[in-house]
């Protein structure tokens, strides 16, 4: 890992966590895996200061352990998932846009707290949403609805791992628990898919108008694959249609035709069509849309730097 990479880690770290998390992890992301004794000998902090700060660690899954020859846990550094922290803003600010604001409270806590039992979680927003707003309103159901949403659509996902354990040096303890006492973490992977979902219609937006940029948002909200592939799965114009016209999208399902054919346009189509079924079969190139923006970005740099003389030789 490269030192700028550590001390950008270490710096995130920091401003969540605080100085004994950081001077851990910072530890950890410099060595492949290291035991509870060598993190010690090589930080100088207290035992229970390493032994709090990997909970702290573990519970957000930011480390990973496992016994050595010796029967002895290392610990190793997962430093993608300590590089989200960056992005926790947009995370809520993504959750918050495609669902409200008691989807954004519940993804605030994960966040907050890495995992956590759905009965924990519920009660935390409960009450969270009671001291907010003030009524009679029983808001535990909501909370349990929007819950269940997030689980449903893979935007939360059952952790590996549960609460910590005393006594030894085994922290953790792998989650056997049944639904009432399983933890629960945000999975990340969806969220990074979201916001790639919602980056391509932005995108659009920018390039046309509001109306191409609904029909992307439908035909990428039915046809979403839950993997990162070069393409969505098929997905026809009239539910494309029916969609944009649930979604209240009237001027959008009226152009719907002049709308695929704008978004079929180009040295690099965003959408293709690959059937006469149903009105036609459409699908979003995902490798197409993000080759473009990256050839878009490395034109703007270079134009920036040397000037537009050099944006020929570049594209050559």
């Amino acid at each position: 890992m490269s030192i700028s990479c550590i001390e950008f880690a270490g710096f995130l770290l920091n401003e969540y966590f605080g100085d004994v998390v950081e001077t851990v992890g910072r530890c950890l992301l410099a060595h492949t895996s290291v035991t509870l004794r060598n993190i010690s000998f090589k930080t100088k902090l207290k035992l229970s200061q390493i032994k709090k700060s990997l909970c702290v660690l573990i519970q957000h899954g930011m480390v990973e352990f496992k016994a050595n020859k010796a029967g002895v846990l290392e610990y190793s550094a997962k430093k993608d998932v300590i590089l989200n922290i960056a992005f926790y803003p947009i995370y809520i600010k993504c959750t918050k846009t495609c669902y409200d604001d008691i989807t954004c409270c519940i993804i605030e806590e994960l966040l907050l707290h890495g995992e956590l039992t759905a009965n924990a979680l519920t009660s935390k927003v409960t009450d969270r949403l009671n001291a907010l707003i003030q009524s009679n309103v029983d808001h535990l159901p909501n909370v349990q609805q929007k819950l269940k949403a997030l689980i449903e659509d893979k935007f939360i996902c059952r952790s590996t791992f549960s609460s910590p354990q005393s006594g030894g040096h085994q922290i953790f303890v792998p989650n056997e628990a049944g639904d009432s006492g399983g933890f629960w973490r945000i999975n990340y992977d969806q969220i990074h898919l979201l916001m790639r979902d919602q980056y391509l219609v932005s995108v659009i937006r920018d390039g046309s108008d509001g109306e191409v940029a609904a029909v992307m948002k439908s035909i990428l909200d039915r046809a979403r694959v839950n993997e990162w592939t070069d393409e969505t799965i098929l997905v026809s114009a009239h539910i494309i249609e029916r969609d944009l016209k649930v979604r209240n999208e009237i001027a959008a399902a009226k152009n719907l035709d002049v709308c695929l054919r704008f978004l079929r346009s180009g040295q690099r189509p965003f959408v293709k069509k690959c059937g006469e079924e149903q009105g036609g079969m459409y699908c979003v190139s995902y490798k197409d849309i993000i080759t473009e923006q990256i050839w878009v970005c490395v034109y703007d740099i270079i134009q920036e730097r040397l000037g537009s003389k050099q944006i020929g030789r570049a594209h050559v």
